[in-house]
């Protein structure tokens, strides 16, 4: 049962980070358009899968202010876009089944989050699945497995010996990705 509460509490943490996608509302933020211009007001993006139209898998919605009437932009003609706290980049990767890419951390080898969404049933409803990518650049990216785990983190924990320290010791390991990530984000002490 002990190891069975810290396991829950992650699925949960896990659902939470994934369920704020899936209504995301209005929230501040910028998109990035394919010549480098930064335009900031209010997005609303949700994974692909859970749009509330059919058809709206690869947009973001925007307003310059909270009473504009809100405008459809193609993922395809952006570089990036953040919503709120969160980063985005969009992928020319063509191995991807989705396009956006959440930037979970932010190192010279970068460590991306894809999000896939899934309309389900009428009795299930939506839900949502995430992998874990890692790269130079959104552009050429590789699906993070069990195999790659302890090479890849080594690369990207350079600058976190404590939090390797760890990884090393398989104190957290392939399973522990949202918790090594909220990890490497805490302030010292």
């Amino acid at each position: 049962m002990r190891k069975f509460v810290p396991f829950l509490i992650l699925m949960l943490s896990a659902a939470i980070s994934q369920a704020q996608y899936l209504n995301s509302g209005w929230k501040p933020g910028s998109y990035y358009d394919l010549a480098g211009n930064k335009v900031s007001g209010l997005i609303s993006w949700q994974p692909p899968g859970m749009g509330t139209t059919w058809g709206d898998d690869h947009i973001i919605s925007f307003k310059k202010e909270k009473a504009d009437k809100k405008i459809k932009i193609s993922t395809y003609e952006l570089k990036a876009f953040t919503v709120a706290a969160d980063s985005f980049v969009v992928s020319n990767d063509t191995t991807l089944d989705e396009n956006v890419l959440r930037v979970e951390l932010n190192t010279p080898l970068k460590i991306y989050r894809l999000f896939q969404g899934y309309p389900g049933g009428p009795q299930q409803g939506p839900s949502t699945s995430s992998h874990y990518y890692y790269g130079v650049n959104p552009d050429y990216v590789t699906r993070l497995t069990r195999k790659n785990f302890m090479e890849v983190m080594e690369n990207v924990l350079v600058d976190k010996p404590e939090l390797w320290a760890q990884v090393k010791n398989k104190d957290l390991r392939y399973g522990d990705m949202e918790e090594i990530i909220q990890a490497y984000h805490e302030k010292p002490k």
